[in-house]
């Protein structure tokens, strides 16, 4: 009688650890297939269930958390399947916990009964040495049963790392795939504007002067007409060749600018640059009476092209000074601050102000000009927003007409 009680337990036992074995490789199974595939919004769904269906057994828990997160993004994406997937998976989920805990009593009862029996047993039994020798080769049984497991929990913990490996490096390779192309296709869209600007160039500013000269020569040949009149058109001639000659040396200016952007940068102190320019505009400040403050305490120098900063500064500033307002003492500030990867230099003005309703592009555009009551020929601007973009950077511009403007020059940090 007592060897059976004996008999009847260790088969129990087996069968119980030879039951999660299979369990443990039925979850490797599915975690190879998970991380044979992609991850798309649709995919993450699937995935997620599948993490949850793979920790039904050892860890319902962490498979309800899964199932929870699965059905969340379903709802938001409007994926289906994928809802009653997450609720098919939550339903059973919540019987596995409850029929966990009912086995958890029948674990604590089937203890009791082995151990009542085990009192009982070894208590009838008059030989000691065999029934030791049995509760050893149990106990041995059992803690071969518990290596097993042991090293198949290892082996699931690293494919769980490498399956964490993988999703990390693709989501690193999908961002990076992804900043290539808005790159791509950013420069495609500057492509096509410079090509609209270049032929705006080739159709007004270039075909102009050169029809002129054209018409100029023609009237020159004509043979009936008398030499003196000849002698009256040649300023005509020349003030197109000038024209000519302008428009041909900032075009060149441009192209230059764009092909040697990403040269000779070097960090650059504002305070110099800008004490710099205060002597090359002395003249214009003295004559205006102008006030220049400047505030560099959170950012006193800028790693750029010195020659492009100091071009960009040098057209804000005298920009600032020559619109100024009849009514009251020019005063222009320069401040620096750090933001978002960039420092942003600003320069603002108390100046005669400019009407942005018809738009920012034409602030930048190639000669556009915003106020006709003083000299300029509009390329200043358009300047400056061609050094500040081949530098990388962006140019943002507020203003109210009668108060002011300020331009705001991003600077991207090395």
């Amino acid at each position: 009688m007592k060897t059976f009680v004996c008999f009847i337990f260790i088969p129990f036992l087996l069968i119980y650890a030879e039951s999660h074995a299979q369990r443990v490789r039925t979850q490797l199974d599915s975690l190879h297939d998970v991380l044979a595939n992609t991850t798309s919004d649709t995919q993450q769904v699937a995935l997620l269930n599948e993490l949850a269906y793979i920790h039904l057994i050892d860890q319902p828990q962490q498979a309800l958390q899964y199932s929870q997160q699965a059905l969340a993004l379903a709802k938001k994406i409007g994926h289906q399947q994928g809802i009653q997937t997450s609720q098919k998976y939550l339903l059973l989920i919540d019987k596995i916990l409850q029929k966990q805990n009912n086995q958890f009593y029948l674990y604590i009862i089937g203890v009791l009964m082995l151990s009542a029996a085990a009192y009982f047993f070894l208590r009838n039994n008059k030989k000691e040495n065999l029934v030791s020798e049995q509760l050893f080769d149990l106990q041995e049984e059992l803690e071969q049963v518990k290596n097993e497991l042991h090293e198949k929990e290892e082996q699931l913990k690293h494919q769980r790392e490498e399956f964490d490996a993988l999703h990390n490096d693709l989501e690193s390779k999908i961002k990076e795939r992804t900043m290539e192309l808005q790159s791509a296709a950013e420069n495609l869209l500057q492509r096509n504007k410079d090509l609209e600007e270049f032929s705006y160039i080739v159709s007004h500013n270039l075909r102009a002067p050169v029809a002129n000269m054209l018409g100029l020569t023609s009237l020159f040949k004509n043979p009936q007409m008398q030499e003196e009149h000849r002698k009256e058109l040649f300023p005509y001639l020349e003030d197109s060749a000038k024209r000519l000659d302008t428009t041909i040396k900032d075009l060149s200016e441009v192209l230059s600018i764009r092909n040697n952007a990403m040269k000779n940068r070097e960090q650059v102190n504002l305070n110099e640059i800008v004490n710099f320019i205060k002597k090359s505009l002395k003249n214009e400040i003295k004559e205006h009476g102008a006030e220049i403050i400047t505030d560099f305490s959170q950012a006193d120098t800028l790693y750029t092209v010195k020659a492009y900063l100091e071009s960009i500064l040098y057209n804000l500033l005298s920009n600032a000074i020559k619109y100024s307002s009849p009514s009251r003492t020019p005063q222009v500030k320069l401040k620096t601050h750090i933001e978002n990867g960039y420092t942003c230099l600003s320069v603002s003005d108390n100046g005669l102000g400019i009407d942005l309703k018809s738009g920012t592009y034409k602030i930048f555009g190639l000669y556009q000009r915003m106020h006709t009551h003083t000299e300029g020929k509009g390329f200043g601007l358009y300047l400056v927003q061609t050094q500040v973009e081949s530098l990388n950077g962006k140019i943002e511009v507020e203003s109210e007409v009668g108060v002011g403007s300020t331009f705001r020059v991003y600077f991207k940090n090395k």
